[in-house]
């Protein structure tokens, strides 16, 4: 995996067990990268199928990816086997591609994945947006949206596909300089559905 600083907080984030800021941080990469979308899903099998096999002796740990399996108990053995040929399935059938796929619920952090699709701003824009827009996620309530790049970044909250952006905060923004946004699509019970890129946009001079 090319990114082992994230391929460490996997289990972290499958478990719950990350700050707010921490869990900010992966999905950030996570939702960006197809390798590491990937290893994450393998992840989530292993989490599910150590689940399904029940309490583990105190002296068990969650296995882990290393270059040999450490001694475990029959059952768990299975299950973690049975678990990579999930996995491997999966990976056949499914070709790495940036679109995240659903993850099983792993039991402290339901975890699912998809691609919010943004509309605009993109790329130059002549002024500073008057709102932005994107694609309607399917069973999303709500719809987190921030700016960066601003001081401070701006932040809010919609149910529809599209919001203003105040005037106090167009302001802020400067010629020549550019900004990135994102959005993030949670269902009722505050469920991850999907998350855009983090997309930039320059105001032309």
């Amino acid at each position: 995996m090319p990114h082992p600083e994230y391929e460490n907080m996997i289990d972290g984030y499958l478990l719950g067990r990350l700050s707010e800021e921490e869990a900010e941080r992966f999905e950030r990469h996570y939702f960006e990268c197809p390798e590491c979308f990937h290893e994450t899903a393998e992840r989530a099998l292993l989490v599910e199928a150590a689940k399904a096999a029940g309490p583990a002796p105190a002296a068990v740990k969650l296995p882990v990816r290393t270059s040999a399996f450490r001694r475990v108990s029959p059952g768990w053995a299975a299950a973690a086997g049975a678990a990579v040929l999930l996995a491997a399935a999966a990976l056949l059938f499914f070709p790495r591609s940036p679109k995240p796929l659903d993850f099983p619920d792993a039991g402290i952090r339901s975890v699912r994945g998809g691609t919010l699709e943004l509309v605009g701003p993109a790329e130059t824009i002549p002024e500073a947006p008057g709102e932005l827009s994107w694609k309607a996620v399917e069973g999303a309530t709500v719809y987190s949206v921030v700016i960066e790049g601003i001081n401070p970044s701006w932040t809010a909250e919609t149910r529809d596909s599209t919001i203003p952006v105040p005037t106090e905060v167009a302001a802020r923004m400067s010629p020549g300089r550019t900004y990135f946004w994102r959005v993030k699509a949670y269902a009722a019970e505050g469920t991850l559905l999907a998350a855009s890129a983090r997309t930039p946009f320059t105001i032309g001079r």
